[in-house]
C-alpha cells in the first residue's frame, strides 16, 4: 500500500504463492509529494489485523523518505499511534531512506510499536534490510511481551533503560519486543533503596506475560529479592558478569543518544562525537555487539567525511538495538 496526500491499498495481505502478484503489486507504486504516515500505518494495521493468526507473528514494515506532510502530523500522536497498533498486536518496522525523513520519529514509532528501525543511505541496501527483518520475523518465539512490576514500599524506581516509565511509579506495565529464537533479553531497572535492616527483601514482583511460538498465552512469575549485608567482602564482590555486561551496553546507549543530540544541537564538536563514539566502539566489542559496533564504525565514517546528519540517522538504529536489551 502507498500513503500519499490519501492512502491506498495495491495489494491485499495473502499468502505469497505467485510472485508476479507480488511484483504486479510493486510496479503500482508512484512517486508522490506528500507523507500521510498515520493514515497510511492505520489502514495497514486494519488490513493486518483482518487475516491475523494464532501463533504467527504479524507485523508491518513502514518504509519511507520523508516525514509526515499530510493528515496528522503531531510528533506524541504518531508515537501514540504507532503504540496503540502494538497493543491489537500488530509490531512496526520502520525503515528510513534519502536525506529528509525525520530520524527520531521514526525511531520512537519504532520502540513504542515494538519494532526495529533501520537507517537506508542507499537504494541499492534495501534488499538486504528486508531481508533481515524478514529472518527475524521468521523465527519470532516470543510475542506479545509484557512485564507488570510492582515495588515495595520502601522502593523508589528511577528509571529503565529504553523504555518511559515515570520516576518512582509504584506499578507499571513495559511492553517488550518479540523475541528471536536464540536470542535473550536484558533489561536494566535503577532502583533507590532507603537505610534498610540486614537480610534478604523483596525489592519488587509481578508478571511476565507473552505469546509463545504456538500460540498459547503463558505467564512467569519473576520476583527481585535483594540482600542487606554488612560483611563488606560480601558488598564488595565482584559483580555477577551478566549485570555487569547489561549495564555496560546500557551505559552505551545512553553515549550514543547524547552524542546524536550534540551533534543535533551542535554542542559538541565533530572531534568530541568521534572520540566518544571510539570508547563506545570498542566497548560494544568487548560486549560481543558486532552489529551495533559496526554501525557506530559507520556513523564516525560519517562524520569524518562531513556527513553529520548520516552519522545521527545510523546512530539512532545502533540506539534502538541497544534500548531493546535484545542479544544472542
Amino acid at each position: 500500500m502507498d500513503f500519499d496526500e490519501t492512502v491506498a491499498v495495491l495489494m491485499p495481505p495473502q499468502r505469497v504463492t505467485n510472485r508476479q502478484v507480488v511484483e504486479d503489486g510493486i510496479s503500482q507504486l508512484t512517486p508522490g509529494y506528500t507523507t500521510n504516515l498515520y493514515d497510511g500505518i492505520q489502514l495497514a494495521a486494519h488490513q493486518l489485523a483482518m487475516h491475523a493468526e494464532s501463533g504467527r507473528a504479524t507485523r508491518m514494515v513502514v518504509l519511507s523518505d520523508g516525514e509526515p506532510t499530510a493528515g496528522i502530523k503531531d510528533f506524541a500522536s504518531l508515537v501514540n499511534h504507532a503504540g496503540e497498533i502494538k497493543q491489537k498486536g500488530i509490531t512496526c518496522t520502520f525503515l528510513g531512506f534519502g536525506e529528509e525523513y525525520n530520524e527520531e520519529l521514526l525511531a520512537s514509532m519504532a520502540k513504542k510499536a515494538g519494532g526495529n528501525y533501520y537507517y537506508i543511505p542507499q537504494p541499492q541496501l534495501i534488499p538486504e534490510v528486508f531481508r533481515t527483518e524478514l529472518q527475524k520475523l521468521m523465527t519470532v518465539s516470543a510475542m506479545h511481551l509484557k512485564l507488570t512490576l510492582k515495588m515495595a514500599r520502601w522502593v523508589n524506581l528511577r528509571a529503565v533503560t529504553g523504555h518511559s516509565v515515570p520516576p518512582d511509579s509504584r506499578e507499571f506495565t513495559l511492553d517488550l519486543a518479540d523475541l528471536e529464537r536464540g536470542s535473550t533479553m536484558s533489561l536494566v531497572f535503577d532502583f533507590d533503596f532507603t537505610n534498610h535492616p540486614l537480610g534478604h527483601y523483596r525489592v519488587c514482583g509481578g508478571v511476565l506475560s507473552y505469546t509463545d511460538g504456538g500460540g498459547a498465552a503463558r505467564t512467569v512469575n519473576v520476583d527481585f529479592v535483594m540482600e542487606f549485608t554488612a560483611d563488606a567482602a560480601r558488598y564488595s564482590a565482584i559483580v555477577d558478569p551478566r549485570v555487569s555486561s547489561a549495564a555496560q551496553v546500557s551505559a552505551a546507549s545512553r553515549v550514543v543518544e547524547k552524542t546524536i543530540m550534540g551533534l543535533k544541537t551542535q554542542q559538541i564538536t565533530s572531534a568530541v562525537a568521534l572520540a566518544d563514539l571510539q570508547k563506545t566502539q570498542a566497548l560494544l566489542v568487548s560486549q560481543g555487539r558486532t552489529t551495533e559496533a559496526q554501525e557506530v564504525t559507520i556513523a564516525m565514517q560519517a562524520i569524518q567525511r562531513g556527513d553529520t546528519g548520516g552519522a545521527e540517522k545510523t546512530l539512532m538504529g545502533t540506539m534502538v538495538n541497544l534500548d531493546q536489551g535484545k542479544s544472542r
